[in-house]
């Protein structure tokens, strides 16, 4: 005996959603003010309310406000400290090549050099840092592949009482 069950059946187009023009057309765009001081103005404007949003967010945690502006900050360091440091593992190695093997320093990035170390050395002290960057950029940015949204974001705002997610 055979159970038929009602997804079975054959869908029809009428019950299938997919009626009407396939075509949908692009929103039309949205262009910002083209003057120099327009855009000026609406920077201005949207600059105006910043204090009182940042009130608004530290009221809510402090503790959360600094942690976020500590890895905003130590997150946009980080490119840069990336390329300096590959910047310096390139040029140690050019200077062990073309001084066969001698001594050299590093620059530090406040000024002054390390004292002089084996071209070995620089290399294992320069990968270390590199490592210990990417590290703090690992840890700052978060799992791989998720994006920072609130949890609530696919439906509503815990805020809100009566919302529904159906379209």
């Amino acid at each position: 005996m055979v159970m038929r069950m009602r997804w079975d059946r054959p869908a029809t187009v009428e019950r299938s959603g997919l009626t009407g023009d396939p075509d949908i057309p692009n929103p039309p765009r949205q262009r910002g003010p083209r003057d120099p001081r327009a855009m000026l103005s609406s920077i201005a404007g949207a600059l105006r309310g910043m204090p009182r949003i940042v009130r608004l967010v530290w009221d809510a945690s402090p503790a959360m406000t600094a942690g976020l502006c500590a890895t905003t900050i130590v997150g946009g360091l980080s490119p840069v400290a990336t390329a300096w440091m590959s910047r310096l593992l390139i040029n140690t190695v050019v200077q062990g090549i073309t001084r066969h093997g001698a001594r050299v320093t590093i620059p530090l990035p406040w000024g002054g050099h390390t004292p002089q170390l084996g071209v070995a050395a620089a290399l294992i002290a320069l990968s270390a840092t590199q490592f210990l960057i990417y590290l703090v950029n690992a840890v700052t940015s978060g799992p791989p592949g998720r994006t920072r949204t609130p949890s609530w974001s696919a439906g509503c705002a815990p805020a809100v009482a009566n919302c529904s997610t159906a379209p």
